[in-house]
């Protein structure tokens, strides 16, 4: 019960009650007798590729991942990095899931939890970024306001964060009151401090040129895939008249829909976007709605056996993830690093990363 203790929150318990209500209502608009019709002539080699783009999917998710972390210093043996990399991929749909296998980095080689964390982060802005321009580039022709929509709300996104940046940087910003200092001093509040100060570097060092392109590049790769994804999942169901670059713009829009609706989980969200994406295209209620559904749960099956592929491989692996606590793992440093302190703005002497 201990481990169930965190998912029996109310927050969550009410996010998964919303989740299926929109699943039972998304059911019930796309009727379930005809869905099951169209799910009885799904062509089994749909089911091969699908597998096979899955996999090209994930393969080309690590690469990302593990480029990130190199660029941040971070250099943890490959099966280690492997096995947490298919960890987070299990769990990434749960609330704040994402964030795990930098957990389990931590726990396992003493990874800074903030300067790892900010790696997934800029996968997951380079997603949202890249679905928007793809939707920009191939649109949705019923949805002619969703251009202008992008552009407005991107522009004002981005100056909301410029003012932000200029706030935090502004030469003459204030100490903090003497009571609040001594409130931040205390020991939870300064380590959450100091992750948060691990994050920003984090992303100060990934923000660079060769990074973001390279980046751009994968993500942009492994979105096209997923898009594929649903083409085949479409084509497998015999609907005509949906192109791969429809397909394409409607999985783009499920990933910004699913970035910007303020849920835990993208169950639902993701779900109702794509099918309202598809009924745009002129896709019929049943076969948009079992569309998007095929999809979830090929994604989740593919993901389930890709991971367990990985654990029987890399079995070590879990024993050792949770028997080596993150803070007595050794950490191989070749350079010393100067930080400043959250609190004072003073330099300090910190350790680099595994470099």
């Amino acid at each position: 019960m201990r481990v169930l203790r965190p998912y029996l929150r109310p927050r969550v318990l009410v996010t998964v009650a919303v989740v299926l209500a929109l699943l039972a209502g998304l059911l019930a608009f796309g009727n379930v007798s005809q869905m099951v019709k169209l799910l009885a002539g799904f062509h089994p080699a749909a089911l091969a590729i699908f597998f096979a783009v899955m996999v090209a999917f994930e393969a080309m998710r690590w690469v990302q991942w593990h480029f990130m972390l190199v660029s941040l210093g971070i250099r943890v043996p490959r099966r280690t990095e492997i096995f947490v990399y298919m960890t987070g991929e299990v769990t990434k749909d749960l609330p704040g899931g994402i964030f795990f296998p930098d957990y389990l980095l931590k726990r396992s080689q003493g990874t800074d939890f903030g300067l790892a964390s900010s790696a997934t982060m800029l996968m997951t802005i380079l997603e949202v970024a890249i679905s928007l321009t793809g939707l920009l580039i191939l649109g949705i022709d019923a949805w002619p306001w969703l251009r202008p929509l992008i552009l407005v709300g991107s522009f004002a996104f981005l100056l909301v964060v410029w003012t932000l940046y200029r706030w935090h940087h502004h030469p003459h910003q204030h100490r903090p009151h003497p009571r609040l200092l001594a409130l931040l001093r205390h020991r939870l509040v300064r380590k959450s401090l100091d992750e948060l100060s691990q994050f920003g570097q984090g992303e100060a060092t990934l923000l660079h040129p060769h990074v973001l392109t390279i980046g751009s590049l994968f993500s942009a790769t492994y979105l096209a895939l997923g898009g594929l994804g649903l083409y085949v999942i479409i084509a497998g169901l015999g609907i005509p008249r949906v192109s791969v670059w429809q397909a394409l713009a409607a999985y783009f829009f499920t990933v910004v829909f699913a970035a910007i609706i303020p849920l835990p989980m993208d169950f639902g969200s993701t779900e109702v976007s794509g099918t309202g994406a598809l009924l745009a295209m002129g896709v019929a209620r049943s076969g948009a709605v079992a569309s998007v559904l095929i999809q979830r749960g090929l994604n989740l099956l593919c993901t389930l056996i890709i991971a367990a592929v990985t654990f029987l491989v890399l079995h070590d692996e879990l024993r050792a993830a949770l028997a080596v606590r993150g803070e007595h793992a050794i950490r191989p440093t070749t350079a010393t690093a100067y930080t400043t302190d959250p609190l004072t703005g003073d330099e300090r002497e910190s350790a680099a990363l595994d470099v």
